[in-house]
């Protein structure tokens, strides 16, 4: 039985190719439409393979969960100013304040200044300590570096 490709011309009227009757298929397909078939099951194959790697991927990294790093008060020292303040990564907090990247008391350099002390706590700990020593407070989170201050640092730092 000679069959004719059944797939519609631009949306309207069947291609009428000779087509080959393959056994599972519902619709003749000449050789031009039958590759076409053949490509986009192979696209849609592709992408739901594709699909199924990332989502295996992001489930696996939602197995592995990071844990978060502990938010830390830090005490900074730029000449006889001290910055009391809480990051969870205080060595990048201050690259960006030898950068200049924060405010700071009129005339103040920075760009020397060294983390001179760590605690745990975050920013209940920093407010607690900012009350602490509030009459010290110079700018900001920046405090002068009197004896009290010095001493409350050495006895962490140690």
């Amino acid at each position: 039985m000679n069959a004719t490709c059944g797939a519609l011309w631009r949306g309207k009227t069947p291609c009428q190719k000779p087509a080959k009757t393959m056994k599972f298929s519902v619709v003749p397909l000449c050789e031009t439409h039958l590759l076409k078939v053949q490509s986009e099951l192979r696209m849609e194959f592709y992408e739901e393979r594709r699909a199924m790697h990332y989502d295996r991927i992001s489930r696996s990294m939602d197995e592995v969960r990071v844990p978060k790093k502990p938010q830390q008060v830090y005490f900074i020292r730029a000449g006889r100013r001290v910055k009391i303040g809480f990051s969870t990564h205080p060595d990048m907090r201050l690259i960006t304040i030898r950068a200049g990247a924060c405010k700071t008391p009129h005339g103040l350099d920075t760009s020397k200044a060294r983390i001179v002390a760590l605690e745990p706590g975050g920013r209940e700990r920093e407010l607690e300590l900012h009350q602490k020593f509030a009459h010290l407070r110079d700018a900001g989170e920046w405090f002068r570096g009197a004896p009290d201050l010095t001493a409350y640092i050495d006895s962490i730092a140690a």
